[in-house]
C-alpha cells in the first residue's frame, strides 16, 4: 500500500491544478525542446533548470541538439555564475550529444553562438540524471537521449524494465560512471548491460545485483521513430525499477528508492501513470 499512497499524494495537486508537477510526474515537464536561429556573431541564453530550481552538484547532465548551417558549427557553452563547466562545438548533421557531470549545486545557464559566415538553426533539449516517474523524449530529435539513475548499495538486487513506447524503439544501456571523470557520455561510462532496439516493441529487460556501492545509471536512447504518432505521450520512456535490498527477502525499502521499490498496487499504478501522462501532453500542447 505504500506505492499505491505515493502515488494519490501525486495525484492529487496534478488533477487540482490540471499541471504536472510534484516530486516524480515532474519528470514528464523537464524536457522540453527550445528550436531557434542565430545570425553569424548572435549569441543566445538559456536557464539550465530542474523546473525553477537549481541543479545538483553530481548528477549528470545532457544536451542533445541538432543544427543546420552551411557548415559552420554552434558553440554552446554550459556555466554558473561565470563560472564556465563545460564547452562543445556542434556540427550540422545528426543529433549530437554530450553530457557532463556538475561540480556544484547551483542555477546554470546554457550560451549558444554562431561564429560563422552564415545564419544557423537549431533545435536541442537537455537532460539530467534522476529518478523521475518517466520523460517524454522530444519526436524532433532522433537518436536523442535521456537518462534515469538508481542509487544502490553492493549486493543489492535491481531488476530494470524500460518498454519502448507506441512511437521510439529504444537503445538501453545500463552504466557506471569511472572513478574520476567528467562524465562525457559515453567515453566516461563503463557499460554494464546494453539492449539494443530491435525490429519491433519490446521490454528491454534487466536483472542484476550490484558489484559495488554506487549510482548506477539507465540512458535511453530513442534509436527509430514511428512517423504515425503524433501525440508527445507515445514518445514516453517510463522504466520500472523492482529492488530488493541487501540482505533482505522480498520488495520494499524504506525510502521506497529507486521508483517502484515499494510494494504496488498494478490497476492504481497504470491508473496514475496514464493520467499524468495525459497532463503533461495537455501542458505541452498550451506551450506550442
Amino acid at each position: 500500500m505504500a506505492r499505491a499512497a505515493s502515488l494519490l499524494l501525486l495525484l492529487a495537486p496534478l488533477l487540482a491544478a490540471g499541471l504536472a508537477t510534484g516530486a516524480h510526474p515532474e519528470g514528464l515537464e523537464h524536457v522540453r525542446l527550445v528550436e531557434g536561429r542565430l545570425d553569424p556573431g548572435a549569441r543566445a541564453s538559456f536557464d539550465a533548470e530542474f523546473n525553477g530550481r537549481e541543479l545538483s552538484a553530481g548528477w549528470i547532465w545532457i544536451l542533445n541538439a541538432r543544427v543546420q548551417s552551411d557548415g559552420a558549427p554552434l558553440l554552446a557553452a554550459l556555466a554558473h555564475g561565470g563560472t564556465e563547466v563545460a564547452r562543445w562545438s556542434i556540427p550540422p548533421g545528426d543529433t549530437f550529444v554530450a553530457s557532463v557531470r556538475l561540480p556544484v549545486t547551483a542555477r546554470y545557464n546554457l550560451t549558444l553562438a554562431n561564429e560563422g559566415d552564415g545564419p544557423l538553426s537549431f533545435a536541442f533539449y537537455f537532460d539530467q540524471s534522476c529518478n523521475c516517474l518517466g520523460k517524454i523524449v522530444p519526436p524532433e530529435l532522433l537518436r536523442g537521449v535521456v537518462v534515469f539513475n538508481a542509487d544502490l548499495e553492493e549486493g543489492d538486487e535491481l531488476e530494470v524494465t524500460v518498454p519502448d513506447p507506441p512511437a521510439v524503439d529504444l537503445h538501453v544501456r545500463a552504466m557506471r560512471l569511472s572513478p574520476g571523470t567528467a562524465g562525457r557520455y559515453p567515453q566516461d561510462f563503463v557499460i554494464l548491460w546494453d539492449s539494443p532496439a530491435g525490429p519491433e516493441r519490446a521490454d528491454h529487460v534487466w536483472q542484476f545485483r550490484a558489484p559495488a556501492t554506487d549510482r548506477y545509471y539507465f540512458f535511453a536512447t530513442a534509436a527509430a521513430r514511428a512517423a504515425e504518432h503524433a501525440d508527445p505521450t507515445d514518445s514516453a520512456v517510463v522504466p520500472t525499477f523492482r529492488f530488493v535490498s541487501a540482505g533482505t527477502s522480498g520488495t520494499g525499502d524504506p525510502g521506497c528508492q529507486p521508483p517502484g521499490s515499494c510494494p504496488s498496487t498494478p490497476w492504481l499504478e497504470a491508473a496514475a501513470t496514464g493520467a499524468i501522462l495525459a497532463l503533461a501532453a495537455a501542458t505541452m500542447r498550451k506551450r506550442r
